[in-house]
Formats: C-alpha cells, structure tokens, sequence
C-alpha cells in the first residue's frame, strides 16, 4: 500500500508540474487567471440566477437543481477540507509559477466540484450538454495551471461533482416529470 500511495504522489507531483511549469506560456497567464473566476461560485450563481429569472419552466427547474448543486458542492467540500487540511501546492512546493494567490485548502478542488456537478446536470438536461463537461475540464485545468491543486484535488473534486450532480438528479426525476 506504501508503494502505491508513493507512486500516486510521484505521479500526482509530475502531472502538477508539466502543467504548472512545461506547459506555461504568457498567453496562458493572462487566460487561466479569467478561465478560474469563470468557475469562481459567486460568478456561477450569477449566472444560474439569469438562467432562473429568464428562462421557461423546464430551465427554472434545471436552476434551482443547478443552485441546490452548488449548495451541497460548497458544504460537502468545506467539511473535506477543514478535516484533510491539504496545504496548496504552491504554498509547499519549491518552484512553483504563481500568478496570483488563493487562501483554503486543496483537497478536493471546489471549483471541479461545483462545476462538474453542474456539468452533470445540464448534460442530462440542455443540447449539447456534452460542453458543460469540456468547460468543466477547462475551469478545472486552470487551477493546476494557477498552482492551487493538484491534479488528484482536480480529478476527486470531479467525482464528487459528478456523484452531487447524480444524487440530485435522481432525488428530482419524478418532480421533473410534473415540472
């Protein structure tokens, strides 16, 4: 068990730093910066707010499962922070490209987590659903990019997201329907 936790690391380490490190561009330094606030929850619920208040009854009822997603996402990553306390990569590791700065913990990433969560639900819900998930991975890219996680913070906040994203379609199938 000992080896694979330390092969995880190894890797987990050599995936942070190929996209933290090799892959930096100054064009991406100006991009990740505004890709990361786009996942950001205040800019989120702003959006799913706009969906709510303009949209016809099935993208109301998508919103509100949308904002419950994002509820459950915020409190369930809280308690797994503060009980793991994962300091960032770039607080810990020597040479690390920091653009800016984040405050919290690691692990999981709550932006994956927020916006897998939330790519679930469209996916099943919108055409072309299928890009929630490619601006998930995106949004989700630019925080290993930024330093702020590693990519097994990025991939467990994606399970999570995914799995609140389930639970909460499946609690609201039958709603749905009379919706």
């Amino acid at each position: 068990m000992e080896k694979l936790t330390s092969l995880i690391k190894g890797i987990d380490l050599e995936v942070f730093y190929f996209f933290n490190s090799t892959v930096k561009h100054y064009v991406l330094d100006f991009i990740m910066p505004v890709i990361t606030r786009i996942g950001d929850g205040p800019f989120l619920f702003v959006i799913v707010i706009l969906l709510l208040i303009s949209g016809d009854k099935k993208t109301r009822f998508t919103s509100i499962l949308m904002l419950s997603s994002m509820t459950v996402s915020y409190y369930v990553v809280r308690v797994i922070k503060n009980f793991l306390e994962r300091p960032r990569p770039f607080i810990i590791l020597p040479d690390v490209n920091v653009i800016f700065t984040v405050g919290g913990f690691s692990f999981p990433s709550s932006h994956a987590t927020m916006v897998f969560a939330l790519a679930y639900i469209s996916a099943g819900r919108f055409k072309r659903g299928y890009i929630f998930y490619t601006i998930a991975v995106i949004i989700s890219f630019s925080r290993v990019y930024l330093g702020f996680h590693y990519v097994s913070d990025i991939a467990a906040g994606a399970l999570l997201g995914c799995f609140i994203g389930f639970l909460l379609t499946k609690a609201t199938d039958n709603i749905h329907e009379d919706a």
